[in-house]
């Protein structure tokens, strides 16, 4: 095939491509997803860096191993094949642009920290950055079409592709737009309309991309036209100005509306928290903490240093408590999320280092911390960031048990291995059998079986080779190199029983090919011979057929 894998990436300085390919790549990649999933009803369930080629002179992705396709089933409610392809692919576009690989397993991401801080970091335009949203904590708050996905990398790919002045003219388009609808929300004194954000989104990646593309290209006024719209629709700013100037209750709503409209939803809630704080003491009270909260908040909270967060909150409700019976809700909710975030810290720890007890463990205190917090946040946290925190205690439950199981078959498979050596074929059949039923991933049963049957075959034994591939046909379902296992050991097992009959002509049919378990000498050797006695007794058209094909 023309072309160079994706792993030649790795050549490129800071392992990444530039980033109009890396976005013609992703692009290119869930354009084929959208086929597979939508038209041929199939997932990609084996993609790999090593499946991905790029093609220089035509600006184009292909894709290759398409022998591992898993069919979409129309009950399947959960597209859990689906979901897997585009989280994986959002993977890849990460390493593509940033250079950083996200922590990825099991079809789930396994940190989140470091994936923000590197996605932050990178040279990369602000259109970019924010499809890095395709890697969201909150698998719910993730895409769930290909389709919706390639059509807005194919936006930024246009801006990369076309003249320059055709960009810019788009952007002042979209800029124009934007500031009608910020007029708008002036004049009747509301949020700016989403039609009105998503111009002004689009204006300011057509405009980062053409400022890199062309440093020298002056859209330096309408760069400040943007910034006042879109400072304008920065909830944070507007509801901490509310603080200073006593407003607690409508800061209080400016944070909660931009929980829904803004990019930072965890901060706006914890400054709505702040808010609630104000309504529940006097003026006088919530300006002898107002410094040491906002700089806890702009500090310790948004680093994520939870521990640290904890002590500066135990500051600031010491000189509440000398007026007050009662810490205000508000405050405690700042306790609450502190606490459950640093536990959430501890379980993705824990996780990292396989120790899923543990992880389960921090869960679970986690949902405890969690259901301290009002209705309202509680079901914001949930949706918007963590998800179903009881499900993902008891998805660690299921992985502990797992592993057990795994350990368990494990010995079995090394038993079962050691029997095949020994000629025990009923003890190794047996214990194979035995290690299949653990309720481990395919791909696992697939090596260790494949093992045995590979053990099987150097010692020639190939009925006891193809009764181990076999195995997989007892759970109903059976991985693909096993099939192959299963065809090749079937058709040893063939020309074995056609030379004990003998019966040469099948033998040599069913023989060759099987490279490292391909006809031995002897047995060519055994076939002349038999073509020899063929022509003693006058069958010269059988004999003379038989050399040719043992030759």
């Amino acid at each position: 095939m023309k072309g160079r894998k994706y792993g030649s990436v790795k050549d490129l300085e800071g392992g990444k491509f530039p980033e109009k390919q890396a976005l013609t790549i992703v692009w290119h990649l869930y354009r084929t997803l959208d086929v597979l999933h939508r038209l041929l009803r199939k997932t990609y369930i084996d993609l790999k860096f090593e499946n991905l080629w790029w093609v220089d002179g035509l600006e184009q992705l292909k894709l290759t191993d398409f022998g591992t396709l898993e069919e979409i089933q129309s009950g399947d409610m959960q597209r859990r094949g689906v979901l897997r392809d585009l989280l994986l692919s959002a993977v890849y576009f990460c390493k593509m642009a940033t250079g950083y690989t996200p922590n990825y397993s099991l079809g789930e991401l396994k940190e989140f920290g470091e994936l923000k801080k590197n996605v932050q970091i990178a040279n990369i335009s602000w259109g970019a950055k924010r499809g890095q949203r395709l890697l969201h904590r909150n698998p719910a708050q993730r895409p769930v079409d290909a389709s919706d996905v390639a059509a807005r990398l194919r936006t930024l790919v246009d801006f990369w592709s076309r003249d320059e002045d055709k960009v810019l003219e788009i952007a002042r388009k979209s800029l124009d737009r934007a500031q009608t609808a910020y007029d708008d929300a002036n004049t009747h004194k509301k949020p700016i309309s989403e039609d009105g954000l998503n111009s002004a989104y689009r204006a300011r990646s057509a405009f980062e991309i053409v400022t890199l593309r062309s440093p020298d290209v002056d859209i330096a006024y309408d760069n400040e036209r943007l910034d006042v719209i879109l400072k304008a629709a920065d909830h944070l700013e507007r509801g901490k100005n509310l603080l200073r100037g006593r407003s607690y209750s409508l800061a209080k709503q400016v944070f909660q509306e931009g929980m829904e409209w803004g990019e930072d939803s965890a901060t706006l809630r914890r400054w709505a928290y702040l808010a609630e704080i104000g309504e529940a003491i006097s003026p006088t009270d919530f300006e002898a903490i107002q410094d040491k909260a906002f700089t806890m908040l702009d500090a310790s909270f948004g680093k994520e240093l939870w521990e640290e967060s904890i002590k500066q909150l135990k500051k600031i409700q010491s000189p509440l408590e000398v007026n007050q019976k009662n810490i205000p809700m508000g405050l405690s909710s700042l306790f609450s999320e502190a606490h459950l975030f640093a536990e959430i810290k501890k379980a993705d720890e824990a996780l990292d280092n396989g120790d899923f007890q543990d992880a389960a463990k921090h869960y679970r205190v986690a949902n405890d911390r969690l259901e301290e917090l009002p209705d309202f946040y509680k079901k914001f946290i949930c949706d918007n960031e963590l998800g179903n925190l009881e499900a993902s205690a008891a998805e660690m439950d299921k992985k502990v048990l797992r592993a057990q199981e795994e350990k368990a078959a494990d010995a079995d498979y090394d038993r079962s291995i050691e029997y095949v050596k020994g000629g025990k074929d009923n003890e190794a059949l047996d214990l194979a059998k035995k290690a299949y039923r653990a309720s481990c991933a395919i791909s696992y049963h697939s090596e260790r079986l494949g093992e045995i049957v590979f053990t099987a075959l150097e010692k020639h034994n190939y009925k006891l080779a193809f009764d181990c591939a076999q195995i997989a046909l007892l759970c109903g379902d059976i991985a693909q190199k096993l099939i192959v296992d299963l065809a090749l050991t079937n058709k040893l097992y063939k020309a074995s029983q056609s030379l004990e009959i003998p019966d040469p002509i099948q033998f040599i049919k069913t023989s060759l090919g099987f490279g490292k378990f391909q006809i031995l000498p002897a047995y060519k050797r055994l076939c002349k011979r038999l073509a020899g006695q063929s022509r003693k007794e006058g069958e010269r058209r059988r004999g003379c057929r038989l050399i040719y094909e043992s030759r």
